[in-house]
């Protein structure tokens, strides 16, 4: 736990595969099986000094709002404390009618947004060199709760538009978008195309109540070039990220998608193909409070809440739940050759500071 603790808690020492009861990408569960499948596993791992805890919850079945929910109620149970009344009703509300569909008069004219297939390009230089063999990597960046107000504050001063808001979140993940999109300029053509996904929970917009444990997700998209990216302030491109946050747009949208799901016999939906060499998809945690639990185990509040190393997924960005000193740990997976620009990136190190 010293050895951890002195090292901040990197992913190099927090591997799935040791620490973890399941993978990340665990094989798909067969259609028809009628053997109960769990879809919340925790392992305890007793190390010298301490504990690591790993919680992993089937994405199909919850996000992370509804996994901190189910914690929150596992670290009450733990204590003897009784779960309310409303914590029962609202855990058990039916999903299958939890998202109102669109009438009969709708029609599916318009194809769900896709995050469009592109081709990167590299630079003349390196067009005549044979392929490197491509290595990729996991790294945490911490961010203090005071250079993440500075960051907004900067974020805020440099929006051309007077009246636009910004939040951390906008601020955190445009610093993180330009910053990705600086590393690939070292091989890419400046017009090659950014794809930036965000992650948004959307329960308060058709007044599903926070104890509600499912999956009520959906995602913006931002395509910009790798020049548009890094050319503009960090304020604009954060206006830009928040300008996808239109509570009306996500509603339609997510109610549209799910309308056109529930007429569509085959459920199935195969992901879509993407070029992982100019994509950043972002999931932020910053406000789920993982930092209260401490399940009566007598060892007082967890020190680091992270996600382990898995599988790479090149692009993946996850901002981690916001520590009781307001400190926010990015943990991230690029290239190798991109991670090593970012790790001198001068802007990006302003505010964060790396931890690998």
């Amino acid at each position: 736990m010293e050895g951890l603790r002195e090292a901040r808690f990197p992913f190099s020492k927090l591997d799935e595969n040791l620490i973890c009861p399941i993978k990340t990408f665990a094989p798909e569960v067969r259609e028809g099986s009628t053997v109960p499948t769990p879809v919340l596993f925790l392992q305890a791992n007793f190390i010298r000094g301490g504990l690591l805890l790993t919680i992993n919850a089937v994405h199909r079945t919850m996000d992370i709002t509804g996994q901190v929910h189910m914690l929150s109620l596992l670290s009450k149970a733990c204590r003897n404390v009784p779960f309310t009344d409303e914590e029962v009703t609202n855990g058990n509300l039916d999903r299958r009618n939890i998202i109102p569909l669109l009438d009969e008069n709708w029609e599916a004219d318009a194809q769900p947004p896709v995050i469009p297939k592109t081709t990167s390009t590299d630079t003349p230089s390196k067009q005549s060199a044979p392929p490197p063999q491509i290595g990729y990597a996991w790294a945490y960046f911490s961010f203090t709760s005071t250079s993440v107000a500075q960051l907004k504050a900067h974020a805020t001063s440099s929006v051309t538009s007077p009246s636009a808001f910004v939040s951390s979140d906008d601020s955190l993940c445009a610093l993180i978008w330009q910053s990705i999109a600086r590393a690939r300029l070292a091989r890419l053509d400046p017009a090659t195309a950014s794809i930036f996904t965000r992650i948004v929970e959307i329960r308060q917009l058709f007044d599903i109540p926070k104890e509600f444990p499912g999956n009520i997700v959906t995602q913006t998209l931002n395509n910009s070039t790798l020049q548009d990216v890094t050319s503009q302030t960090i304020g604009d491109l954060a206006s830009q990220l928040r300008s996808k946050l239109d509570p009306e747009s996500l509603k339609h949208t997510f109610q549209a998608n799910a309308t056109r799901q529930a007429r569509t016999k085959n459920k199935i939906i195969k992901p879509a193909a993407v070029d992982h060499s100019n994509f950043v998809m972002m999931s932020s945690w910053m406000k789920a409070d993982c930092y209260d639990f401490d399940f009566n185990l007598g060892l007082g509040k967890p020190e680091a809440v992270r996600r382990p190393k898995f599988t790479p997924f090149p692009g993946a960005v996850f901002l981690s739940p916001r520590a009781l000193d307001g400190e926010v740990v990015a943990g991230m997976c690029l290239r190798e050759d991109e991670m090593e620009i970012l790790k001198a990136d001068e802007e990006l190190l302003k505010y964060g500071q790396y931890i690998g």
